[in-house]
């Protein structure tokens, strides 16, 4: 008798142990389909708002692929606080879903951000000085790859400067500015900075680069900001500016600098937020 309650004993903690078992798996298991689960059609439009979210809960793991939406979203309620950092990917987010109305002031910072580069070539550059002694004993000559004033009746003005305009798309945070130059010439140096010009004539500037090195080798200088550290007046305003980079020699006596001072070409960086408004 006491075998045979031991072997039902036995039989019923099996069976125990198994649903148990696969009640588990059946909770955790990655395709399970669920009939009664919260789906897309389930929530109202623009049920979510940003009081509806607690700080920090939206995280990658709890979005389904493609399912935000953006009627499913309230004006103004993607804040910082409500997003885990690496929780939105390019998967998450069904294609033109978050538009400018979804995102609340300030909220995507940083990492968020596109980067992108506007450049002008060696072709663009000027003479700056348009005085007639600088017009004729500045002369730029810009067929080699590069830039370059050119010795011949150079004399001894001591501003043949240049600049070139450039175009920067509208509303991007201005992050940086490099330029490509050549220096073998031990006496002078060159270095650049981006301007921006309003309707006035009143000029101000965004980023200087340091000073070219003495070198036999193509050298590139940078002025870049840091997140905590912005570059001064880097919101693009095509409608009250225009841009332009200056490049400025130290050189007093042209007659000798020619190529040893070359000018090859300037990029400026910028970080954008790209806003894709359709209708809803």
């Amino acid at each position: 008798m006491k075998t045979k309650q031991l072997i039902l004993s036995t039989v019923a903690l099996a069976v125990v142990t198994s649903f148990v078992s696969n009640l588990a798996l059946a909770v955790t298991a990655d395709d399970v389909i669920c009939t009664k689960c919260v789906g897309t059609d389930d929530i109202a439009n623009f049920s979510i708002s940003k009081d509806k979210i607690k700080a920090g809960a939206v995280t990658l793991g709890k979005i389904r692929n493609n399912a935000v939406i953006a009627k499913k979203i309230a004006n103004g309620a993607v804040k910082t606080a409500k997003i885990a950092t690496g929780a939105v990917t390019s998967t998450k987010i069904a294609n033109f879903n978050v538009t400018n109305t979804k995102i609340g002031s300030r909220a995507v910072t940083g990492a968020k951000l596109a980067t992108g580069a506007a450049s002008v070539s060696h072709v663009a550059f000027v003479n700056e000085n348009t005085s007639l002694a600088n017009a004729i004993q500045c002369k730029l000559s810009r067929s080699s790859g590069y830039a370059y004033y050119l010795t011949a009746g150079a004399g001894t003005v001591s501003s043949c400067d240049a600049y070139a305009p450039i175009q920067i798309p509208d509303g991007v945070t201005i992050t940086g500015l490099n330029c490509t130059f050549y220096d073998n010439n031990g006496a002078n140096s060159l270095n650049a900075s981006l301007r921006r010009v309003n309707t006035t004539g009143g000029v101000q500037v965004i980023a200087s680069t340091p000073s070219t090195v003495n070198s036999t080798s193509v050298q590139t200088v940078s002025k870049s900001a840091s997140f905590s550290t912005p570059l001064p007046n880097n919101l693009v305003d095509n409608n009250t500016y225009s841009y332009n980079i200056f490049v400025s020699y130290s050189a007093s006596d042209f007659t000798t600098l020619g190529a040893n001072a070359r000018m090859y070409r300037c990029e400026v960086r910028y970080n954008q937020i790209f806003k894709i408004i359709l209708p809803l």
